[in-house]
């Protein structure tokens, strides 16, 4: 992207050039399943942008930590609309910023749940 910046380009379709499709046509990441098939860690064999992806940290002071605008764009997701994060997003926040952080942030969504 620019010096020091490395982004992975996304092909037709907003796809990774690691997704695959199974029978059912769900999208995976092939880098992911590889790691959960030979017994390791998907956060510490992916790269980094791809671990943390689909977060995003804002420039501002301070930043803020934020899900990517225009995640639910790419076919390996699919939106939700019942205010839970999905559990590969609890499960990279758990990694990332600790249980406290991922639970505090829990609480946080279920306060602001429209009624």
């Amino acid at each position: 992207d620019e010096e020091g910046q490395w982004v992975i380009e996304t092909q037709e379709g907003q796809r990774c050039p690691f997704s695959y499709e199974d029978a059912e046509g769900r999208t995976f990441c092939s880098v992911h399943s590889a790691a959960l098939k030979y017994g390791e860690d998907p956060f510490h064999i992916k790269p980094r942008s791809c671990a943390l992806w689909p977060l995003a940290l804002s420039e501002g002071k301070p930043p803020v930590l934020c899900v990517q605008g225009d995640v639910w764009s790419f076919p390996c997701n699919q939106k939700k609309t019942d205010w839970t994060l999905a559990p590969g997003i609890e499960e990279l926040i758990g990694e990332v910023f600790g249980a406290r952080f991922l639970e505090k942030l829990q609480t946080s969504l279920v306060a602001r749940k429209p009624v």
